[in-house]
């Protein structure tokens, strides 16, 4: 039975549920609701006081791993409104962190997994940095370093992959630390990521791309690439992507040269080229093949309407690879701008705005980026499609309730019968609210005949949820049950600390924790932003009741973010296209 409830669960919460970043602020100012701006406004100074109190308050906690997922939480939420609060809080946190980077012994299960909840804050605290300050990032990089030579294979490749990212994302604001960054990684090799980062200091950041790139070429003059299969896959990259004039032409013929000094002393030129067996010589053909343009010492020559056509599909490649980063990091806005740039790839460009707009529930900005679209007149009308579809996912008459308790008289397991109607309900409230409200009343007396335990519990709170989403007042009064009773599993929980789970750290409840009881206080974070928009002074005063400061300091300050946030948006169950 286990194996359905949990999934049934986190069908709900992560199909429809989902859960946001903790800090949206930039989203937030465009947020749409139905109350006015004043009150709006009002909701957000109360959540930035209730931050700004809980930043004053940090210093009270004993926990390290407390601190600094709390404190980089925080400075990440204050950084519009207080960018020299916001840098103070994150240098706390990197002293927090980087006291717990010690590589301990792994043998000891505690030491370990300690350790590893730290390498995550560092990770998670530096995405969180990066969108804001790329120096701070550095710095914090740099003062939470860890000796990649003693880690485990398992993670020297995350740890590895940690300063690609951070390059990355450095690319376009700080080309010359990307730089940096990019050379420590090529020094352990030639990961496809160094590729991407070309791409992004190309955009803006000529002369430092050029420069990576000459110490790529250098880096592989001493590669040996008969062995070095990364080494082999990188180069059809680099021939594929970067030719002149993107690059340097003297540079670009020491890399032909690479290439063709292998295939030389592999002896290439001297076997038949029907040799299918010469995995090698295989690979050098390709490459050479694909740098076309120049012979093998790198010598230019006349150009033919083969290689426009080559430059065309390069520039596409790139330009669509631009296309993703952007739907991937961007906004909707962001995405359609792109139009000036690449007018030929107006039909791409507006069909990931679309997908954007529905992975975000926002049904009116789908229809407008539908009925703007001017082009293929049978792209449009799927566009329009996707739009009725979302719609109808939306929407929740007569006939689909009949259906809902058809499928329920045909449903004998208790708990799947309360995972449909909690669905059913997210879905009606959308459209139908008082069907929605029947359906939440006829959830609730079903989970009443549940038996008492970790899944009635997470199913009452479910429901709380969905009430208030509801705007009703019954959310709340069940919840007024539940964190008296939160209260006492946390308090057991306490007790057992170390039998069922590890659920303490330095004497406070650790936040990362594993076990039933954990689980109930994630989904509760998970929600945080319903409780929040329905009454935010009432869903502060249910987290105030929380008898473990950490714990009311997390719900208090997940609340406030909510705010923050916007409002929930109901999403869309399956991609409809």
């Amino acid at each position: 039975m286990r194996n359905f409830l949990l999934p049934a669960l986190m069908l709900i919460v992560a199909l429809t549920f989902f859960q946001r970043p903790a800090q949206a602020q930039q989203s937030t100012e465009n947020a749409e609701t139905n109350k006015p701006k004043t009150a709006n406004s009002e909701l957000r100074e109360k959540a930035f006081a209730m931050l700004e109190s809980l930043a004053g308050q940090l210093n009270t906690l004993q926990s390290a791993e407390n601190r600094a997922r709390i404190g980089a939480n925080l400075a990440e939420s204050l950084w519009p409104r207080d960018k020299t609060r916001a840098r103070a809080l994150f240098l706390l946190v990197q002293e927090d962190i980087r006291s717990h980077l010690t590589i301990p012994v792994f043998e000891d299960e505690t030491e370990r997994q300690t350790f590893l909840v730290f390498l995550k804050l560092r990770s998670d605290t530096l995405d969180r940095i990066i969108k804001y300050d790329a120096e701070l990032a550095y710095s914090f990089f740099k003062a939470t370093e860890v000796d990649l030579d003693n880690l485990p294979p398992y993670l020297f490749e995350e740890e590895r992959k940690l300063d690609l990212r951070l390059s990355q994302k450095l690319a376009a604001q700080n080309p010359d630390v990307a730089v940096r960054l990019a050379r420590r990684a090529l020094e352990r090799g030639f990961p496809e990521e160094l590729l991407m980062i070309l791409g992004r200091l190309g955009k803006k950041h000529q002369a430092q791309m050029q420069v990576l790139y000459k110490q790529i070429v250098q880096k592989l003059r001493n590669a040996d690439l008969k062995e070095d299969e990364q080494a082999r896959a990188f180069i059809s990259g680099i021939a594929r992507y970067y030719q002149p004039p993107i690059v340097d032409e003297l540079v670009f013929r020491d890399f032909v040269g690479v290439v063709t000094a292998t295939s030389a002393a592999n002896g290439c030129d001297r076997k038949p080229a029907a040799d299918d067996d010469d995995y090698l010589c295989q690979w050098a053909s390709a490459v050479l093949s694909t740098v076309g343009k120049s012979d093998s010492a790198g010598r230019a020559r006349q150009r033919t309407p083969e290689d426009d056509e080559d430059d065309r599909r390069g520039q596409h490649g790139r330009a669509l690879e631009e296309l993703e980063e952007t739907a991937e990091e961007g906004s909707i806005d962001d995405i359609l701008a792109l139009l000036n740039k690449y007018p030929n790839l107006a039909d791409d460009i507006y069909w990931r705005a679309m997908r954007k707009a529905r992975n975000e529930g926002d049904v009116d900005r789908m229809r407008k980026i539908a009925e703007e679209y001017k082009g293929n007149p049978q792209l449009r009308y799927q566009m329009l499609e996707v739009v009725a579809h979302a719609q109808r996912q939306l929407s929740f008459d007569e006939e689909q309730l009949a259906q809902v308790q058809e499928q329920l008289a045909a449903t004998p397991q208790l708990q799947q019968r309360v995972t449909l109607l909690l669905q059913a309900v997210y879905r009606a409230g959308a459209s139908n609210p008082k069907t929605a409200l029947k359906l939440l009343n006829q959830a609730e007396q079903l989970i009443e005949t549940m038996k008492p335990g970790k899944q009635q519990s997470r199913d009452q709170l479910l429901l709380a949820m969905l009430y208030c989403l509801e705007k009703q007042e019954r959310g709340f009064a069940m919840m007024e049950s539940l964190v008296p009773k939160l209260n006492m599993l946390v308090d057991a929980a306490v007790r057992l600390d170390g039998y069922d789970t590890s659920y303490l750290r330095e004497g406070e409840w650790n936040m990362s924790a594993a076990g039933h009881v954990g689980d109930l206080l994630t989904d509760l974070a998970r929600f945080a932003e319903i409780f929040a928009w329905s009454d935010f002074d009432r869903a502060m005063n249910l987290a105030a009741q929380f008898e473990r400061p950490e714990i009311r300091m997390m719900a208090q300050m997940k609340l406030a973010q909510g705010i923050l946030a916007g409002p929930h948006k109901r999403q869309l169950i399956g991609r409809g296209y």
